[in-house]
């Protein structure tokens, strides 16, 4: 009869100390992952890739391969491109982990370094006049190291033409005060002198040729002109 209560005594202090062990054992996350009819049983493939601090892991582990300096910058815009563009430009990369990023932008190749410490990947251009190439280069730091980007440029859009001031006199009228050398009209023709050469790409709209209105263009042989030279967005009246 001892031994029978013995044993269950001993059996309830048993059960009574593993209780609390299982209890502060954390559960682990199920992952979620997906298979593939021909991937191995070992391999876990992931419904979407985890991240480190919204960096992919991938991006981690090449960080840590490279000794901790930040991997080179990429993901660099605007991407090359054959259009010019029109001043500001705006630059701006992606490169993990970078602290600050140093700018270098001008004409010249290489291009001048212009800013050292800006924290964030991002870069206005307000260098160059049109026609004019602009290269630039981003270096992303850290206090391990730096890494540098590739060598990218873009072409400077716009008009050479300067604009002196504005005339709201003359209107149409405007032979006897402007063309004593020449003139180019939108749907008119054209006498140019030899020192200048005027080249359009945009087509001319007329919306008509010999108008009564007095506020058209005044054509050199007598009456009145409604036309323009239009591209686009970008009309250029005459």
């Amino acid at each position: 009869m001892t031994w029978r209560v013995l044993a269950v005594v001993m059996a309830l202090l048993f059960t009574e100390a593993d209780c609390p062990l299982l209890a502060q054992q954390p559960s682990a996350p199920a992952i979620r992952v997906r298979r593939t009819p021909h991937a191995p049983l070992t391999a876990v493939l992931y419904d979407t890739p985890p991240t480190v601090a919204d960096t992919p892991i991938d991006a981690m582990a090449k960080w840590i391969a490279n000794g901790g300096k930040p991997l080179p910058p990429d993901t660099l815009q605007p991407a090359p491109t054959d259009e010019a563009l029109l001043l500001p430009v705006e630059l701006s990369c992606a490169a993990v982990g970078a602290s600050s990023f140093a700018w270098f932008i001008g004409p010249t190749n290489p291009p001048p370094l212009i800013a050292s410490g800006t924290p964030t990947c991002k870069m206005v251009a307000t260098q160059g006049n049109p026609g004019q190439t602009i290269y630039w280069r981003v270096v992303a730091k850290n206090a391990v190291g730096e890494s540098s980007g590739p060598l990218r440029s873009f072409v400077v859009g716009g008009s050479t033409i300067t604009v002196v001031g504005a005339d709201l006199v003359t209107g149409g009228q405007w032979m006897n005060t402007y063309g004593a050398d020449g003139y180019s009209l939108a749907g008119d023709g054209a006498t140019l002198p030899s020192y200048a050469q005027v080249m359009l790409t945009a087509p001319v709209y007329t919306w008509d040729e010999d108008t009564p209105d007095t506020r058209g263009l005044a054509k050199p042989g007598g009456g009145y002109l409604a036309s323009t030279w239009y591209s686009g967005t970008s009309p250029g009246c005459s």
